[in-house]
């Protein structure tokens, strides 16, 4: 199965900046009691979902700053398909970076409203109004996770059939 990230666009807790970690709690404390996320259903956030794009290679194959351009392009690419960034011809992506995207991002489900659920056993989205699961990838077949820049929150997942 093919890698994908999930772009969604989400409103950030003023803690979790450029400069926060989700490795080192927070001055003003975990979000959630740590029973919340191992008692059953996990915690849930509703946000808009954008789009998403196939990654070609294994995210755990490639060194650490190259991973980051990956999401940052994927962020890009999807966010210029939806209509919420211009295009920038300008731009200058290396060619490690195009060979680990696919060619076209998948905008169908964009502005619709759904939910994130996380918990120790994944993640899933689920719209909303009709609560269709979407997508769900197990824990252990995430490899990497990213947060992105202002509104936009993405997370990129390698599903590897775990």
């Amino acid at each position: 199965q093919l890698s994908s990230c999930e772009i969604m666009a989400k409103n950030r807790d003023a803690d979790w900046t450029k400069g926060g970690s989700f490795m080192k709690k927070p001055k003003s404390g975990w979000l959630h009691a740590d029973h919340v996320l191992t008692d059953g259903g996990g915690v849930c956030y509703m946000i808009r979902y954008v789009g998403c794009i196939s990654v070609l290679r294994s995210m755990r194959t490639l060194q650490f700053d190259v991973r980051t351009q990956v999401t940052r392009e994927a962020v890009l690419r999807v966010m210029e398909a939806a209509g919420l960034k211009q295009v920038d011809k300008k731009r200058k992506v290396p060619k490690n970076v195009n060979k680990a995207l696919g060619a076209q991002p998948v905008i169908d489900r964009t502005d619709t409203n759904m939910n994130l659920t996380i918990s120790v056993d994944g993640l899933e989205l689920s719209v909303v109004e009709t609560a269709e699961v979407v997508a769900h990838h197990s824990m252990p077949s995430i490899s990497f996770a990213s947060s992105g820049e202002g509104v936009i929150l993405g997370f990129c997942y390698e599903d590897t059939g775990l």
